[in-house]
């Protein structure tokens, strides 16, 4: 079994990867979406998916669930202060 979406606000994975690659932040994509405002359960599950661009990740436990808190989900995105203009 996996997560593969903000299951309150039926956003997957994908529609966030597909933002970030727009160059939307976690707290854009989040305020966008609704994505991480309902329930909660899903963060942990979202930050780990923007961090390593993964579209379902397996239903995650102990460890590996407070490791997933940690992700960075903004890791890898381009600065906009250093993006030239």
């Amino acid at each position: 079994m996996s997560v593969d979406r903000c299951v309150c606000f039926n956003v997957s994975f994908a529609e966030m990867l597909e933002l970030r690659e727009q160059g939307l932040t976690f707290a854009e994509i989040r305020d966008q979406t609704g994505c991480c405002s309902g329930c909660g359960m899903c963060q942990p599950y979202c930050r780990l998916a923007l961090a390593t661009g993964a579209e379902s990740i397996p239903i995650l436990r102990g460890r590996d669930l407070a490791r997933a808190w940690q992700a960075d989900p903004d890791a890898g995105l381009a600065s906009r202060e250093s993006a030239p203009t």
